[in-house]
Order: structure tokens, then sequence, then C-alpha cells
């Protein structure tokens, strides 16, 4: 058996403490020479070029023309900002990445909003990139679905189509349950973000639990196919 989990990053493994919004504030500066308050942006649930496309939007450049630029430079900006908010990796992920790690059937991978260059600083930042094989990331689309659509395609690529659908999107907000609901693929929601467990549950999360389970119980629940009960 192959079993697949995909990974969310922010709200799911870790919290930057917001590190990102003083990167993106760097990065539009730098790029248009104006430096948006970004203090009260809301980014939950959605990608680095969702969130940049907002930002210049709100700025009046109503065309891409920015846009790749501005992540660029977020992406060489965010390491340093890491360094100087700090956040914590959330409770029971490493020891859940660890055990899963140890499994030659089980393969982590991730499936974020953040572009590729974003993910792996973060998770270099507090130790949890190699944990990971590969993933699908905002590079590869514009929203979840496009981000999901793309991952899925290679993992099937890799390891069966079966397997790929049949894998466990792990992620903390609604719309990572809305792109699990859209693509056929099981949610577990998980309350360590901005969003409670009855929120989640509302959204049509497959399972929705208040944190992280343990490996065991998490591949027990992968096993599973009918609709998990708490």
């Amino acid at each position: 058996m192959t079993r697949l989990v995909y990974w969310d990053i922010d709200g799911t493994l870790l919290t930057t403490a917001r590190a990102g919004v003083p990167a993106l504030e760097d990065a539009v500066e730098q790029v248009t020479g104006v430096r948006p308050d970004l203090t009260s942006w809301h980014t939950a649930g959605l990608t680095d070029r969702m969130i940049v496309r907002d930002i210049l939007a709100d700025l009046g450049h109503a065309d891409t023309t920015h846009d790749a630029a501005v992540l660029a430079t977020y992406a060489a900006r965010l390491p340093q900002r890491l360094t100087e908010k700090r956040g914590q990796v959330l409770p029971a992920v490493l020891d859940v990445l660890t055990a899963l790690h140890e499994q030659p059937d089980v393969h982590n991978l991730l499936l974020t909003g953040n572009v590729r260059a974003g993910a792996q600083a973060k998770l270099e930042s507090y130790g949890l990139w190699q944990f990971f094989e590969d993933g699908g990331f905002a590079d590869d689309g514009f929203d979840r679905v496009d981000i999901a659509r793309s991952l899925l395609a290679r993992t099937a690529e890799r390891y069966g189509s079966e397997a790929a659908l049949e894998g466990v999107i792990v992620g903390d907000t609604p719309l990572d349950v809305a792109c699990g609901l859209t693509l056929g693929v099981r949610v577990l929601g998980v309350a360590t973000g901005a969003f409670s467990r009855a929120q989640l549950e509302a959204a049509g999360a497959w399972q929705a639990v208040d944190v992280l389970p343990s490996a065991e119980d998490l591949l027990e629940l992968h096993d599973r196919r009918e609709v998990a009960q708490s």
C-alpha cells in the first residue's frame, strides 16, 4: 500500500508570527516604490499569488506586470524576516512527521499556497523541510485547486491515480476543505489556525480535529473509507 499525505504549511505545521507580512511589504515597496500597510490584511487560506494580486490591485496595478517580481523579491526577503519574527512548530507536528517519515509506504507531500522558495524558507527555518519529498506550490497555479490538480497529476504518474486520490489533505482553513471537495480528496481539518473545528466541519471537512492526531491515528484515518466520526 502507498499512502500519501498532502500537507498545508501555515496554521497546520507551523506559525511564523506573520513574518511574511513585512517581507511582502518589503517586496511591494522595492518593486513599486510604495510601501503598503498589511498589518490587518487577511491571508489565511489564500495563495501567495492571490495575495500579491490583491495587494497590487489595491494599489492601482490592475494588470499582472509586477506580480512575478514581487513574488521573487518576497521570497528573497523572507529568510531574513523569519529570523526577526519567530513563531513555532505546532503541537505534535515534529513527532508525527518524524514517525511518518520512517514508514516506507508513507509519502509526505506539500500542498501549499506558498511559492516553492517561500515554503522552503519557512520549513528550513523551523527544521521541517527534510520531511517532504515534493509538493504543490503557488508556482503551479493561481489558487489551491489549480495547485492541487497539478500535484495530483504528478503523484498519479509516480504512485498511480488510486493512491493519489486516496491520499488525505491536512489543512486548517475552509479553503483547504473546498479544494479537497472540488477534487474528490478527503480533508482532515485541524483547528490549529484561524478557524475552529466547528467551522471546518461546517465547511465539509471529512474529519475535523482540535489538534493534529498521532502518526498512528493519522494513518488509521487515512485507511478508512467511510466518513469518520469523532
